[in-house]
């Protein structure tokens, strides 16, 4: 049995990062979940967070406002709305994703509104976490 899989993160500009992991931790919408070499096959939605990808006590964070992530017993594939490598975050970048999000509540209504309310509040959750 091998004791890494592969973890791919993919945003609409590209390939953001292609490695082997041991565990990669995971904001899925319905709490932070850790993908680790043979789990269970799982396709999941992603709020905004920070993806953690770690192998051989080096750990890889990626922040993201969003997406999917598909599982499977050998690979972990994040498809990113928008990801960054932590340390290339600044706040200009978080602020640009509030006021989209911002925009956004204000053009919609009903189910959609409360949907895009609770990304926002995610939005701002993380640029706190991201101390920016």
């Amino acid at each position: 049995m091998s004791e890494t899989m592969k973890f791919t993160l993919v945003s609409p500009l590209g390939i953001v990062a292609s490695s082997d992991a041991s565990e990669v931790d995971l904001p899925v919408t319905e709490g932070d979940m850790t993908a680790m070499p043979h789990h269970a096959a799982l396709i999941g939605t992603l709020k905004p967070g920070i993806i953690r990808a770690g192998h051989q006590n080096e750990v890889n964070e990626f922040v993201i406002t969003g997406g999917f992530v598909e599982v499977n017993e050998g690979t972990t594939t994040v498809l990113a709305e928008d990801a960054y490598r932590r340390q290339d975050v600044t706040s200009e970048i978080c602020d640009s994703w509030i006021t989209k999000a911002t925009e956004e509540v204000g053009s919609n209504e009903g189910a959609r509104r409360d949907a895009l309310e609770t990304r926002l509040a995610g939005m701002k959750t993380l640029r706190a976490e991201l101390n920016l």
